[in-house]
């Protein structure tokens, strides 16, 4: 099937995400550095996973860092979307002084229920106040992740739930390795990359081939959008055999949302599943 790009994404909109982007690298490499990242024992590798590290190991992260990450990060944003800037200093306000080990668990928890209802208490712009939140959290992630990455990328991991093996991330990205024809899924809070089957659904496992199928934008074969006809779930591809093998996948994800409308607009929809992360 075949679709035209339904719109024209908003001006500044991509660049809006490179410059976080920018940022969360910086800051990544500060905490690499700081926590001598490439120095862990490879015998404390767990080199089987049947539940997301993160959810079996736990991760301590730094509130005070934490608490600072969040604060440059508003800045930023409040820099670049000066329209906003009224409600960014009122979520600061709230936030700055608040617990931000309990912020951290939340966040990794996915509990949008309780950022909701703090929102609604105190007059705030929830859904921006949890993407701060949420994106300063993600260098912390990509630290924690990268001792078990090289694991999850061999070719013996194997592992079929829609979610990151290492920080349990709901995934919805994931690219076609050029060399070899391989699938590799793609997280985008932690950077995790892991094998997954070229015909099978993650949300369900469907693997009949008459029932999963792909949708393409006319002039653009390389963004691919794999749907599932059994629990209608879909999941947006970048195909490295037809296009730049140097793909920036975090940043094609933001720039194929009109794959998500397409999905959308044909009743599919990349939420099949609850998240049961658990960390107590």
């Amino acid at each position: 099937m075949t679709n035209r790009i339904p719109f024209d994404l908003p001006e500044g909109y991509v660049e809006f995400y490179k410059a976080i982007e920018s940022w969360q690298n910086e800051l990544f490499f500060k905490l690499k550095r700081a926590a001598g990242i490439g120095d862990f024992d490879a015998d404390s590798i767990p080199q089987s996973i049947e539940r997301p590290v993160l959810e079996t190991h736990g991760i301590d992260i730094d509130p005070v860092h934490y608490r600072e990450a969040f604060l440059e990060l508003t800045q930023l944003v409040m820099k670049e979307r000066e329209g906003i800037k009224d409600s960014l200093q009122e979520i600061v306000k709230v936030f700055s002084e608040m617990d931000f080990t309990e912020i951290a668990f939340r966040v990794i928890n996915n509990d949008c229920q309780h950022f909701e209802k703090l929102a609604a208490e105190k007059g705030l712009a929830g859904e921006l106040a949890y993407f701060l939140l949420d994106h300063a959290l993600r260098p912390f992630l990509r630290c924690f992740a990268l001792p078990y990455q090289g694991v999850v990328v061999g070719e013996d991991f194997h592992w079929e739930m829609a979610v990151c093996p290492v920080c349990g991330s709901q995934v919805n990205f994931s690219r076609v390795r050029a060399e070899d024809g391989q699938r590799l899924l793609f997280c985008e809070h932690c950077f995790t990359e892991w094998p997954s089957r070229y015909l099978g659904c993650i949300y369900c496992g469907n693997t009949e081939p008459l029932t999963i199928k792909y949708l393409v934008v006319e002039g653009d074969d390389a963004h691919q959008l794999f749907v599932c006809e059994k629990c209608k779930g879909y999941l947006k591809t970048f195909d490295e055999r037809k296009g730049d093998t140097k793909r920036d996948l975090f940043i094609a994800g933001i720039e194929t949302v009109y794959l998500d409308l397409i999905a959308e607009e044909n009743g599919y929809t990349n939420n099949r599943i609850e998240d049961e992360r658990n960390l107590n």
